[in-house]
Formats: structure tokens, sequence, C-alpha cells
């Protein structure tokens, strides 16, 4: 059995220590050392990382009681140095412990309680049973589990018989078998939990929500701890900061000068529509004097339905438009012909895909010089037809 520094001296982050067992797998060595301060992957939390004898740890875990660490290559014989990578490990025990704290005011404060954990290198998450959230209760947790920081509160790791457990107010339930580890936050919070944690709530840092999602029921909330937290302020601010100076106005102004902005552009958006729309009216008056079969090219597909209508009603009975890979045809409702079934049967055999109605139907081909064969197609047909 691996002696577990990371249990009995979680701040040892290096140490010498011997390879006890080796064995190779996929092209990989995994090395059991006497004694480790690397965490193996488990409870939610990830595994350590860091050097032996020089070489990255690619993965830890635990099997049949040992601590395996696996290797790009074997260290070789005799002691080997050990060093964690504190940075990681920090991240870990902040993320875990402020996920402890977090977890506890909302079952207490608002009966929510946590099923689900994730860690990851940006930010945390915890998925809660209970009601759906209600406008104010982010706000409120963030502030007291703050508050309960700001507190340092004691925080405590031990082991104890499964049978002791009655004793405490376990959250999540004391159906437990064995020796027990249990972490304590002062009165607040009593969980089993076999990962790292800081020793006081202090060390935590910053607890900051970012956001929530309803998955499968439940509500993931995303976190984040610490320097994470300052980071993510940090990355924040500097946009902040550039939107200001690109508005030229203050925090305080800057939604609502967005806002308005965004009022001022739809405004344009929709006037620019209605020019657009007036000016394809004029153009398809142009195009379609004198002429039965009107053909066309627009560049947005909104448009082709806007022009083959006007084309229709100055006059043409047949409009054909072309946007980039994409056909459209309408006639005016006085032609013998059903587009849709036209394009299914005969689009096909160029390579296209459509349909539509009798009077109105679009195909999509992935060549556009197949396209074009189409139209050719489509047009000596309709020629024909008016020969008939």
């Amino acid at each position: 059995m691996t002696q577990a520094l990371y249990y009995e001296n979680p701040p040892i982050l290096r140490w010498t220590t011997e390879i006890i067992e080796r064995r190779e797998r996929e092209g990989r060595v995994h090395v059991v050392l006497a004694e480790t301060a690397f965490y193996p992957e488990g409870g939610g939390q990830p595994a350590d990382g860091g050097t032996i004898a020089g070489l990255a740890v690619e993965m830890v875990y635990q099997e049949d009681a040992k601590v395996f660490h696996v290797l790009e290559r074997d260290p070789g014989q005799g002691q080997v140095q050990c060093e964690v990578d504190s940075e990681r490990r920090w991240h870990h025990m902040q993320h875990h412990s402020g996920q402890h704290l977090l977890s506890a005011v909302w079952e207490s404060d608002y009966q929510c309680q946590t099923i689900g954990f994730h860690l990851g290198e940006r930010y945390a998450t915890i998925d809660l049973t209970g009601p759906e959230l209600e406008a104010g209760w982010l706000a409120a947790v963030e502030r007291r589990v703050n508050r309960k920081i700001h507190e340092d509160l004691p925080i405590v790791t031990h082991s104890l018989p499964s049978h002791e457990l009655k004793n405490y107010s376990i959250r999540g339930g004391d159906d437990f078998v064995g020796p027990v580890r249990l972490v304590q936050i002062a009165d607040l919070d009593d969980s089993p939990c076999c990962g790292t944690h800081v020793t006081s709530t202090g060390q935590i840092g910053l607890v900051k929500l970012l956001k929530t999602e309803r998955v499968r029921g439940c509500t993931r909330i995303y976190f984040v701890c610490g320097m994470k937290a300052l980071e993510d302020y940090q990355a924040k601010d500097q946009i902040v900061r550039a939107l200001c100076a690109r508005y030229s106005t203050g925090e305080a102004d800057l939604l609502q000068r967005i806002e308005g902005d965004e009022r001022r552009l739809q405004e344009l958006t929709r006037e620019h529509r209605e020019l657009r729309q007036l000016w394809l009216t004029l153009q398809a008056q142009t195009w379609a004097v004198g002429k039965r079969i009107v053909e066309a090219d627009v560049c947005e597909p909104d448009d082709a339905s806007v022009l083959a209508k006007a084309i229709l009603d100055a006059g043409a009975e047949v409009a054909v438009v072309r946007c980039g890979q994409r056909l459209f045809v309408q006639h005016n409702g006085d032609l013998d012909w059903h587009f849709g079934q036209f394009i299914r049967s005969e689009g096909v055999k160029f390579g296209g895909r459509g349909g539509g109605s009798g009077s109105a139907a679009q195909a999509y081909f992935h060549d556009p010089e197949q396209l074009e064969h189409f139209a050719a197609h489509l047009k000596s047909a309709l020629e024909g037809s008016d020969d008939e």
C-alpha cells in the first residue's frame, strides 16, 4: 500500500523516494513510489501533475491500494526526485474546497442538493437538484459564500469509522462502509471526501459564479475560485475598458450606449431592406419588359423570393433566380407546370436536391457548374412547353 503524503502531509510538494514497482502498458511506464504526494484522480478531482526524475507525470491513478504514476519512459534505478506542480495542486484545492462551501450554502439556504461536481482547468461546475433558481438567488449565495471566505473558517480533514458518521450532519447522506475521510468547514459543513483541500476558507480567496444552465432536469452552475476568479475579473475588466474607449464613455453609461447603437442598427437595417426591395422591384420592371422568362442573380437568399415576385408582378411568366449554389424558380400560376416535381425528378440528374410547390420551388447544387447545366435544361424545357 502506497504511503499517501497528499493526505498525511499535504504541504510536501518535493521529496525523494524510491520506485517499488514498475509496469509497462501501451508504450508507457507505470511506477509505484514508496510514498507519494501525487494525488490520484478520483472524487471529481483530477490527478496532480509534476515530475519524477525530471519526467513529466502524465496521469496518476489508484489500483489495488497502490498509486500508479504514468511516465513516458523508465526513470531508472535508485532514488528519484519528485515534485508536484504546485500551481495545479493549488487550483484543485481552492476549487474543491470552494465547491464544498458553495454546495453547503445552496443546501442550507435554498434546499438545493449537489449531485454532480466537475473540476476542469479553467472552471468548475456543480449540478443542483431542487427548485429552479429564482432571480436574486445567485447573487445572494455568492455574497454569503464570500462572507464565509472572509471569516477564514477552519477546514479540517480526518478519518473516522463509518459508524461514527451518525454523530455528524453529513451532507449527501451517510451510507458508507469502512473508514471515511471527512472534510469539515467549521460548523457549516460535514462532507465525506477523498480530495485535497485548503486548511481554511480564507485560502479559497474568492468564489465567482459565472453562469447557469439546465441539464437533464438539474441546474448546472459554473464557477471559479481564487486565482482563476482574479484572472476572470482581469479579462472582463480589459473587455470593459476597451469598450469604454471605443464608445468614449464610462462604465456606468456603457450598456446604455450599446443599446442605443443596437436600436440605430436595427433602424438602418430595416431602411436598407426596404430600399433594397424597392431597387429589386425597379430592376425587375426593367428586366421583365417583353420577356416570358427572366433570369437573374442575387447575393442574399432573402432577395431571391422578393425579386422573383417582383419579376412576376412586372408581367413575366417565369422567374429563375440564382443565389450562390441555389436556384429559385417561380411562375405566375398560369403555367401548367409543377416546379416542385420537376426539380425532384430532373434536379437529381444534375447532382441537385430540392423541391417545392407547383408554382415555386428551389434546388441546391454542390457544384456551381451543375447548377448552370440544370438552369439551361430548365429553360430549354420551359421554352419547349411554350412551342407546344
